[in-house]
Parts: structure tokens; sequence; C-alpha cells
């Protein structure tokens, strides 16, 4: 998938949707992601999916996928839990002081649903790491930041880094003919075999 396409794909309007699930069947949705038999897992070519018989995929493969859309699921539970805080405090407020003040400085980049878009962008959008963080509009210091105050963003990123054979990336620039390009795809396809029987 082409950049422009996977951030048009996975924007925010598809992070919201995916929360809006969560908070409309927390316990349904739950469910279906600890399936192992959820066709979401699976290649288009598995039985399973095809209602034939038992999964004929590579079960490092459907392991690999069930643990980045567990990852994901804790942030949009995360990010429901989130908006149904009060922000303001619920003490009765005092007659010489403001009800609420806002602590000053400008409000957190970080929120679950633009962690979840870097997974997404990441794994589905066909995008490296690098690249999904930069579609995002975040600098690899602020990642590195994140990563040591939100467990469950940095937890998200060792399972992608972890399952990076499982889905196949983009393409370089520097490949410019159709011959060359069906030779690095041929080699891509073979590296992804390879890395996935490891797992």
């Amino acid at each position: 998938m082409d950049r422009k396409e996977a951030a048009k794909t996975y924007d925010s309007a598809c992070v919201a949707r995916i929360i809006a699930g969560v908070q409309e069947d927390p316990e349904g949705i739950r469910a279906r992601v600890t399936d192992s038999t959820w066709p979401r897992y699976h290649d288009q070519w598995c039985d399973l999916r095809r209602g034939r018989g038992s999964c004929t995929c590579n079960r490092g493969c459907v392991r690999a996928k069930m643990s980045i859309v567990k990852s994901f699921y804790e942030l949009a539970a995360e990010a429901v839990c989130a908006e149904e805080e009060d922000p303001f405090p619920s003490f009765a407020p005092s007659p010489f002081k403001r009800a609420w003040r806002h602590l000053g400085g400008r409000p957190k980049k970080y929120t679950p649903m633009l962690a979840i878009r870097i997974g997404l962008l990441a794994t589905w959008g066909g995008q490296s790491i690098e690249s999904a963080v930069g579609i995002c509009g975040v600098c690899r210091r602020s990642v590195h930041r994140w990563r040591k105050q939100y467990y469950l963003f940095d937890a998200m990123l060792r399972t992608l880094e972890a399952s990076r054979a499982v889905f196949p990336r983009k393409y370089s620039k520097a490949v410019l003919s159709e011959k060359k390009a069906r030779s690095a795809r041929s080699r891509r396809k073979r590296y992804v075999r390879k890395k996935a029987a490891q797992y």
C-alpha cells in the first residue's frame, strides 16, 4: 500500500470507528479478539476462513496478528476509559477559588487513538514503524519519551517489532524497472516466509 493511500485509509476516522465499536460492545469485541478462529487472523486462502475445515495458516503468523490486535484492543479500552472520566473534579467549589483551574502548558499530543493509528499504519497499512510515526507527525524523540511514560504504547511497539516479518513492507524507491520490481517482490516473499516460520 502506498504512503498516501495508507494515510487516507487508516486516518483518525477509522480509529474513531474502532473505539466506538469497543465502547458499544466491549465484551463482544474482547471475545472476538481473543478467539484464534476469527477470520481477520487468517489468510485469504486459509481453509478455516473459507469454511472448508481446519486452519492451514502458519501458527506463528496467527499468534503474531492476535497479539497485535490484542494490544490495539487494550489501547482502545484505555481511550474509552479516558472519555468516560470526568475532566472536572467532583468536590464542591470553594467560595474563594475557582472550581477548576487549568494546570498550564499545552495539552499532550499522545492519545491512545494516535497510538492505534501508528499501529494500523505499521501493520495493515504496509508501512515501516518509522514511516508510520512520520505520517502521524510525531518525531523520534517523542516516541522514545512516550515509550518510557506509557506502558501500553511500549508494549504495542514491542509486539510490532517482534512480528515485523508477518506483514509485508513497502518496496524501496530505488526499484524502477518492472523486472527489478518482480525480483524484489519474490525476494521479499521468500524472506517473509522464512522469518514467519521461525515464530
